[in-house]
C-alpha cells in the first residue's frame, strides 16, 4: 500500500543557528555532511481495544502538550487509523519515528515494524484481556 512506498530515509535538518559557509563552495568531502546523512527511521504500531486512548497517546508523542479531546476521524471497521511521523533526538542523533495508530498486526504484514505498543485501560478489564490477546498474537506471529 501507500505506507510501503513511504520513503524510509530523511536527510538531517540543520539547526537555524548553523553557520554554513556563504562562499558557495561544496562542503569538504572528508567531513561528515549532515545534509546527506540519512536519519534512522523507526516504525511503531500502537494497538489496543477501542476507547483506551491509542489516538490520544499517538498525539501526545507528537506534541509536548496534552491536547485533551480530539475529533474522531473517519474509520473503517470501527477502528481509527492514523499515522504520525515525528522527528526525535536519540543519543544525539536525529531519528524519525512513525507511529501507526489503530492497525492490527495482520494488517502490517507488508511493511517492516520496529516496535509495538499495546495499550489498555486500567479501569476496563476487557481492554486488558484484549491487550493480553494482542500480546500473545504478536509473540506467535513474530
Amino acid at each position: 500500500g501507500a505506507a510501503s512506498n513511504l520513503d524510509r530515509h530523511r536527510t538531517l535538518s540543520l539547526a537555524s543557528s548553523d553557520s554554513s559557509s556563504s562562499s558557495g563552495s561544496p562542503p569538504d568531502s572528508s567531513s561528515s555532511n549532515p545534509r546527506t546523512r540519512p536519519a534512522s527511521y523507526f516504525r511503531v504500531v500502537i494497538q489496543g481495544d477501542e476507547g483506551v486512548g491509542k489516538t490520544a497517546l499517538t498525539r501526545q508523542f507528537s506534541s509536548s502538550e496534552y491536547m485533551g479531546t480530539y475529533d474522531n476521524m473517519a474509520s473503517t471497521d470501527g477502528e481509527l487509523t492514523e499515522k504520525t511521523v515525528v522527528p526525535v533526538l536519540l543519543d544525539g542523533d536525529e531519528s524519525i519515528m512513525e507511529f501507526i495508530d489503530g492497525a492490527d498486526a495482520y494488517q502490517m504484514d507488508d511493511i517492516n515494524v520496529d516496535a509495538y505498543i499495546v495499550v489498555f485501560s486500567i479501569v476496563d478489564r476487557n481492554s486488558f484481556v484484549v491487550a493480553k490477546d494482542l500480546s500473545r498474537q504478536l509473540r506467535v506471529n513474530m
